[in-house]
């Protein structure tokens, strides 16, 4: 079975940023993360449609390219 969510350190992981600036990205308003108590998780869907609008975010000075993080995150979970 498909998982619908992942933590933020496996988001970090996949899309290949640290898990700071993974927590960073999670607080960011309209960034699509589901608080569940002191639990952050993040829509895999959600996260590919946040990513695809944004196409290249800059990210405290780092520039990370969707393109790859998309297709990490497509082969990783399907």
């Amino acid at each position: 079975m498909e998982r619908l969510t992942v933590t933020v350190p496996e988001m970090a992981q996949m899309l290949g940023i640290g898990r700071i600036k993974a927590y960073e990205l999670a607080n960011i308003k309209g960034f699509p993360a589901i608080r569940l108590g002191k639990r952050i998780v993040v829509p895999v869907d959600q996260l590919k449609k946040w990513l695809r609008h944004h196409e290249v975010e800059r990210f405290q000075g780092k520039v990370f390219h969707i393109f790859l993080a998309i297709k990490s995150l497509d082969g990783a979970h399907e």
